[in-house]
């Protein structure tokens, strides 16, 4: 998961124009792999007015190991030719850029919400393939796609320059769709 969405608060006025933030959280697909994954993130959001500004974010996700990455493959493998084996999986990457919209709900805990591009989404997938019940070999696919990503974030201003942010991001395309619970710490930069 995770993605970044920071907003600055309570004294607009005062908020500053650009924030810096990591964050971390956990990734859920629905549709096609990926299934879920840790992710971090970081990003950058430039306010132009008290109310609105434009993010740029990435989301990184780690790569799972399903087995020893090699030719021995279990027992039961393969059972016909044509079987194939996952034997990792993951760096999911998802690059996003949005429009974002902020208010202030109460003395000092503030909404964001936003929505964009997806501008590069990628997945690396490694298998094993029976191209015989005698031979085995290995492949890697990177998939690579775009769509759309909304965000939604509930943050509170620690100290004048800093706030805590946890909420939800959504990146979609047409055959995928990755829920991103998130807690991100942000850091405001004038």
């Amino acid at each position: 998961m995770g993605v970044l969405l920071f907003g600055a608060l309570p004294a607009f006025a005062q908020a500053p124009r650009l924030e810096v933030g990591v964050g971390v959280g956990f990734a859920s697909a629905e549709g096609d792999p990926p299934p879920a994954l840790p992710m971090a993130s970081g990003g950058l959001v430039v306010w132009f007015n008290e109310r609105f500004g434009m993010s740029w974010s990435a989301s990184f996700g780690p790569r799972t190991e399903d087995q020893p990455i090699g030719l021995g493959a279990p027992a039961d493998f393969p059972r016909r030719v044509g079987d194939r084996k996952i034997v990792s999986s993951g760096q999911l990457f998802l690059a996003r850029g949005t429009f974002r919209y902020r208010r202030q709900i109460w003395r000092p805990i503030g909404v964001v919400l936003g929505g964009g591009l997806l501008v590069n989404g990628g997945y690396s997938e490694t298998y094993v393939l029976a191209e015989s019940l005698t031979q085995i070999t290995r492949h890697k696919t990177r998939e690579r796609w775009g769509g759309f990503s909304y965000e939604a974030l509930i943050h509170v201003r620690l100290v004048r320059r800093l706030t805590v942010q946890t909420g939800i991001v959504t990146d979609f395309a047409l055959d995928r769709f990755y829920y991103q619970p998130t807690v991100q710490v942000a850091v405001g930069l004038r």
